[in-house]
Formats: C-alpha cells, structure tokens, sequence
C-alpha cells in the first residue's frame, strides 16, 4: 500500500512538496503540514535523539529547567490579562522558552523558521502564548486534559476501531485553536488561516500516532487532517506504515512482528534470527502520475521517496524504512560492546530444529510470543493474517494452539487478543 498526499497552498494553489518533514508549498514556501513519516527517518531526528542519548542527564536538566521557568511565567501572569504590564512580561518570558523550544527540539517549527530573526520571533510570541495559557489552569489546561483523555483512547495500537477516538482529537484541537484566539493570542506568524494552522497543528499531533492505527484506517485519518481529495490511497492495504513489519522466517515459515530499527530479524517462534535487509520491508516497485505535473514518477523497490524527472517535483510515500533508528541502536550496541569487550557483529544463528513434525508447535509458540508481547499493540485482524500467512488453511489449527500456550502462560490480555483472532476464522 501507498499513501499520497495531493496538497495545494491556500495563498497560490501550487503544489506542496517535502523538505524533510516539512510540507512546504512548492512555489511560495508556505508551511501546508508535516510528515511524521520522513521525520523518523530524517538527519534531524537521528541528531536530536543522539544528542539526548549522549547526556541524558543533562537532557533531564534542560527541560526542567525550561518548565520551572515557564511556571514562573504563569505565576506573573495569573490574574492579568493580555495588554497589562503583568501578563506582557510574563509572555516575553514565555517567549524565550518557546525560542529555546524551538531550537531545542527540531520538529517545532521548519528550519527556515530558524534562519529568520523575525519569523523566529513572531513564532516565538505565538508558541509562547500557548505555553502560558496551558500552565494558568483555566480553558486552554482543561483542554490539553481533554486531548490527553483522546490520545489515551486512541491507545498504542490495539485499537480496532480508532476512528472515534481520532475525531476526538481533531475535535479539541479546533477548541484550542479558537480558545487562544478568543483569549486575544498574538497573531499568525505567518499570516495563515484558521483553517491552514488548524491542518498544520492536526498534521504535528496526529501524524505522530497514524502508525498506532491500523493501515485500512490510515488513509480516512490523513483526509481527516488535510480535507476531502487529498489522499490517495494505491494498492491494497498493508503494513508499509505501522509500528512493526511482517517477516517471514525462512526456517519454520512463521510470519512475525519485527520492530522497525532492528539489525537483526529474530523469529519468535523458532529464534532463527537473520541480518536486516530492506527487502523485508516488502516496499515494492511502484508508478504514479506526479502530482504536480501528471508525468510517470517511479519509485524504486525499498525507497520511500522519488523525484519526478519533468519537473523535480519530489514525491513520498507513507513508509517506515527504520533507518535512523537502526543506525542510533547500532552506535548504542557498538559503544557497549567496545566497553566490555564484546563481539562488534551479531552473528545470525540457525535457532531451534525445525521439522515437519514440529513446524505447528514452532508456530503455535510464536504466535503466542507475539501475543504476549504486543497485545497492547496490534489488534486480533493482524495476528489472525500473520496465522493466515504463516499455515494459510491450517491457520484455524495454528491459532487454537496459540491459544492452548496463552491460557496456560497468560496474561489474560494475550488470551483475549488470540480468542479474538480465532473468531475470525469462523
């Protein structure tokens, strides 16, 4: 499956296009949205994660540090109102934590935003007002409650029907959008829209958790966001974009759940373990008119992005590749290994013996692995096609001794996933 976004800038109607996460309209640069998809995969994210990782500690001390100060803000600015001495320095203040912010953590705001002396400082004001009002207890905190509320609704994955929850996010969204601008909040820094900003702020929040839902539910979310028309959705569904990639097992033939980053694939039923190749990812060859020019733009096996050669128009696709993230995991397993002398490589390794005669109970107790450690994260119609994949007319077999292995180990959550994937066969 593929998803594209066919987005237009409100100001001229060109085209947008991705600069990293960033959707930027092709011809005047106006902000249209943002990418989670390229951000977990960009420079960007990989050097703020490294940066972190290298100090955490002193991460820790940054950001309680910036809360402490904005909670001295909100403090000044309690009981006056935007335009009083008190609330205006209380906002300055709140404005240079939002400048640190937006320096400090990279996906805030374009790097172009950055570059700019004034556009920093109008975004600063206008980010800073947000932060104020979210620490003074009143409106605006009691929404941020209620979009906590959503979010956990939305839950981590196992969520068979995200589609409420999702419009419950949207919906806080919009109030907290007119709640600033009715609390008198600094205008546009760039001159937006209600509507464009209310896509820009959808875009950075839910973005974040399309890969928490399910792939048939990806493409309606995204047209949640951007408005009717903007989403295409080519091929049948799959996995291109979740928080685990299908891998088969060559030596038991169990389809599994490997998380995106990893070096090493490792069957949870047999425990052959493999080297990562991007081929696993299954992101096959694809075609496309161009969406600025209707050329043929081509996509390569296991590439996410692709220019079109007319007119350098580039193009995405909502996929996962994992590979910021398996580069971080790397340096971390190579810095502790040349601390305790360990081996630098993984070596792949063969697992268990695997027969005829054993394959089902292979399968069985991967099945029931995968069960008792991602039922938080994928739902009884994604277990149910991994058994389906892995015996394919004997998946109802394979599933009933999934079930016999969680009912003896537990926990009662995993029985629940599988009981509930078994009903599907039926």
């Amino acid at each position: 499956m593929a998803i594209r976004l066919t987005l237009r800038c409100e100001r001229c109607g060109a085209p947008s296009v991705s600069e990293g996460a960033w959707v930027l309209c092709k011809s005047c640069g106006t902000w249209c949205g943002f990418d989670f998809t390229v951000w977990l995969d960009s420079d960007q994210w990989t050097e703020f994660n490294r940066r972190a990782m290298t100090d955490p500690e002193g991460y820790m001390r940054r950001f309680e540090r910036h809360g402490q100060a904005l909670d001295q803000a909100a403090a000044q600015a309690r009981g006056s109102s935007p335009g009083q001495p008190a609330f205006e320095a209380a906002l300055d203040a709140a404005a240079r934590e939002a400048d640190w912010l937006m320096a400090e953590m990279p996906s805030y705001v374009p790097p172009r935003v950055l570059a700019d002396r004034e556009l920093r400082r109008r975004y600063a004001r206008w980010i800073g007002f947000d932060l104020l009002h979210a620490r003074l207890g009143g409106r605006v905190s009691a929404l941020y409650a209620r979009l906590n509320q959503a979010t956990a609704a939305l839950g981590f994955g196992a969520n068979e029907n995200p589609m409420e929850a999702v419009k419950a996010m949207l919906a806080v969204l919009r109030e907290l959008a007119q709640a600033r601008q009715e609390l008198g909040s600094p205008p546009d820094p760039e001159g937006l829209s209600f509507e464009a900003r209310l896509r820009i702020a959808s875009s950075q929040m839910l973005s974040a958790y399309l890969r928490l839902i399910a792939p048939e539910h990806q493409g309606p979310v995204l047209e949640m966001i951007y408005g009717p028309g903007s989403v295409e959705v080519v091929g049948p569904a799959g996995h291109d974009y979740s928080l685990y990639f299908d891998w088969e097992c060559p030596r038991c033939g169990l389809f599994s759940l490997q998380g995106h980053g990893v070096e090493v694939t490792t069957c949870p039923g047999c425990f052959c373990t493999r080297r990562f190749d991007v081929e696993f990812l299954k992101l096959g060859a694809l075609a496309q008119p161009c969406l600025s020019c209707g050329a043929r733009v081509e996509f390569a096996q296991g590439a996410p992005e692709a220019r079109c050669d007319f007119c350098t128009t580039t193009q995405r696709r909502f996929a996962a590749t994992g590979a910021a993230q398996r580069l971080l995991s790397r340096e971390v397993r190579l810095t502790v290994a040349a601390q305790h002398g360990l081996p630098q490589e993984i070596p792949e390794q063969e697992g268990l013996e695997v027969s005829a005669a054993t394959r089902l109970q292979r399968q069985a107790e991967g099945v029931a692995r995968m069960a008792q450690w991602f039922h938080l994260f994928v739902t009884p119609a994604r277990i149910y096609g991994l058994a389906r994949a892995s015996a394919k007319e004997t998946a109802p077999a394979l599933l009933a001794a999934a079930l016999q292995e969680v009912k003896t180990q537990g926990p009662p959550e995993a029985v629940k996933l599988i009981e509930a994937a078994l009903a599907r066969c039926t």
